[in-house]
């Protein structure tokens, strides 16, 4: 009985322990762990366990579920498990990393290859590769993407794409060289347009300029620089070698300018000069502009002026050269910094590559026209206003001019100029006076070869001029 007693006793206290035990565990760690249930909530004690179907499980490696947020140990959660990533064909690993290739829609694809996706940093694989929306395409050759850098092995980059370069209206190549003609703007320009373009400052100057000197510009490309020869005026011949020269882009083809006119020494001096200016214009090359002086060149200039207007535009009533020049010297040193070549020759090549910074480097007088020059070339309106309201009329004494234009501002004349080219006689709107208006009016219908345009003129004299020169340049 005592044994029994005792053996009931024993079998109590182990029953208790074993109840407490449960107790204790049920409170302690019966949940929560590897294989356990979850606790409150859906909770496991770790973060490399998760919660799924009321156990918690291992997570984070490949192949096991996602731990919580969708994380992975290795790899990349999908679908609620962690699979390989980072190499060609898996998933893209956190922030859509690839350790191979690039990741596409979450996975990791080829790239930098043609016709792969751009690689890390929009790079491709080869030189001759660009990235452009979002793959590496063919780049260098016409019509084909620029490559890093802008750089074409064919052509030369514009807006993205390599096109064609050097030939006339084709773009200008590296460092604006163009395989015939001049460099002007972005776009290669025949030799003769160039000339024109900056010798004249109206529709019919230029073409009554481009008619005269087109077919000895031809002539010149097949016999030479000897064709000049050939020419028995002075400034005929000159011209002529201007436009070889030009072409040849060689400042000692000037040289062959000889002393032979009637005010030889200063205007044959100066006609080299000038030259020279037309060859930095074909070059783009202002340094060349430093050779010219500034008052060696005075006399001939005005005198060299005096003809070229009286012969194409009709601006100047007289041949007087030595009274222009008797006029000029009232005050030689203003005349020669106002006129000299130099101030020319730096407005030729600023309104050739259209570099507005270089207009600064002129004089005064010539600043302005020279923006006019890049306003119309550009045809930006914008630019007109930065030319100022003052006024040409100094020439008129110096030159003896007796032409409407020289009464109106820079700016009005810059305004007229673009409205000619654009054929807006609504621009003209934009002038400061009636003048300016006027002249404007009657330049825009003549490009337009609209007479009913010039009733918009309110002097009658203008108008009756304006719709004068509307007939005479339709009968021609």
């Amino acid at each position: 009985m005592k044994n029994t007693n005792k053996n009931l006793f024993t079998y109590g206290i182990v029953g208790l322990a074993i109840v407490g035990f449960i107790i204790i565990s049920g409170c302690t760690g019966g949940c929560g762990n590897l294989n356990q249930n979850c606790c409150e909530s859906n909770n496991c004690s770790y973060s490399n366990l998760t919660c799924s179907e009321n156990k918690c499980l291992s997570c984070g490696g490949i192949g096991e579920l996602c731990c919580n947020n969708n994380l992975c140990d290795v790899g990349a959660c999908s679908d609620g498990k962690c699979e390989k990533c980072g190499r060609t064909g898996e998933l893209c690993c956190n922030n859509n990393l690839c350790d191979v290739g690039a990741c596409s829609d979450g996975k990791c694809e080829k790239c930098g290859r043609t016709g792969e996706l751009c690689c890390e940093g929009n790079k491709c694989s080869s030189s001759n590769l660009a990235c452009s929306e979002g793959k590496c395409l063919s780049c260098g050759g016409i019509s084909e993407l620029c490559c890093m850098n802008n750089i074409c092995g064919e052509g030369a980059c514009s807006n993205g794409k390599c096109e064609k370069c050097g030939g006339i209206s084709e773009l200008c190549c590296k460092n604006n060289k163009c395989n015939e003609g001049v460099c002007s703007g972005e776009k290669c320009k025949g030799v003769v347009e160039t000339y024109c373009d900056l010798y004249c400052d109206s529709k019919d100057c230029y073409d009554k300029c481009y008619q005269g000197k087109k077919e000895a510009y031809k002539k010149i490309k097949i016999e030479g620089v000897s064709y000049c020869d050939s020419m028995n005026k002075t400034e005929d011949k000159n011209e002529c070698i201007y436009l070889f020269a030009m072409d040849k882009k060689d400042v000692s083809f000037c040289e062959k300018i000889s002393e032979n006119s009637v005010i030889s020494k200063t205007y044959d001096a100066s006609a080299r000069e000038n030259c020279m200016g037309w060859v930095a214009s074909a070059k783009g090359d202002i340094s060349l502009c430093e050779r010219i002086s500034l008052g060696e060149t005075l006399w001939s200039i005005i005198r060299g002026y005096s003809e070229r207007y009286t012969s194409m535009d009709g601006y100047i009533y007289t041949k007087n050269y030595e009274s222009s020049i008797a006029t000029a010297t009232h005050s030689k040193t203003y005349a020669s910094t106002l006129l000299g070549g130099r101030g020319g020759c730096i407005l030729r090549v600023a309104a050739t590559r259209e570099d507005i910074s270089l207009c600064e480097k002129s004089n005064s007088w010539y600043e302005r026209w020279c923006i006019y020059k890049i306003a119309v070339a550009k045809q930006n309106i914008s630019l007109c206003g930065d030319i100022g309201d003052t006024s040409v009329s100094e020439l008129k004494d110096m030159y003896g001019y007796k032409y409407g234009f020289m009464d109106m501002g820079y700016k009005d004349i810059c305004i007229s100029r673009l409205a000619e080219k654009k054929q807006d006689v609504f621009l003209c709107d934009k002038t400061s006076n009636s003048i300016g208006k006027n002249w404007c009016v009657k330049e825009v219908a003549i490009a337009k070869l609209d007479g009913s345009l010039c009733e918009k003129i309110s002097e009658k004299k203008d108008k009756d001029e304006c719709i004068s020169n509307v007939k005479r340049v339709k009968a021609s």
